[in-house]
């Protein structure tokens, strides 16, 4: 299909290691490579493929079940919504702490048939924030809790802590330069 064999695509994350020079080098070839493959994603919706990442911060009693609970969570919604074949749900630990660690998260779900797809994705995003809540996991680790995760925000952080986000950014940015909306309306 389009010259890809579906039989062999494959998707991964690549690390860069050795001197400056031979990362560089590396990255730089398979930059090349991708770019000649680009739109990928754009591909896979036309065969009915919706695909999302994220990631969060869970205290290590949590980690198992935060995982058990967001595949099951996602299956839950597919079927829900009518979806015929099983999600793919993978999870990998890429940080660790003393009390937690970083857990990613990778989904794909095929929504042939499906008769909304967005609103498949806000109720999947919905569970998988459910699932954060319940385990005591993070909004984010790293990413930050953008647009679509403000609305949870006094569920993590408290009123009192919400106000002085808001004084830090009145003090740095009297003129609402970064008038993002991401964390706090601006």
């Amino acid at each position: 299909i389009k010259g890809f064999d579906v039989n062999t695509m494959v998707g991964m994350t690549l690390l860069f290691e050795g001197s400056k020079e031979t990362a560089d080098r590396d990255q730089r070839a398979i930059h090349a490579i991708a770019a000649t493959h680009a739109y990928i994603r754009d591909f896979v919706m036309n065969y009915y493929f919706l695909c999302d990442s994220f990631e969060t911060a869970v205290p290590w009693s949590n980690v198992p079940a935060f995982i058990a609970g967001v595949r099951a969570e996602i299956e839950a919604v597919a079927a829900s919504n009518r979806v015929e074949v099983k999600p793919i749900v993978m999870c990998r630990v890429t940080q660790v702490y003393e009390t937690g660690a970083c857990v990613y998260v990778y989904y794909g779900v095929n929504f042939f048939g499906v008769d909304d797809p967005l609103q498949l994705f806000f109720s999947i995003e919905q569970a998988c924030v459910e699932v954060m809540l319940r385990h005591g996991a993070a909004l984010s680790h790293h990413h930050g809790i953008g647009k679509h995760r403000k609305k949870w925000l006094p569920h993590v952080i408290s009123t009192p802590s919400l106000r002085m986000i808001e004084g830090i950014k009145r003090a740095i940015d009297p003129t609402n330069v970064f008038a993002t909306n991401n964390i706090i309306d601006t």
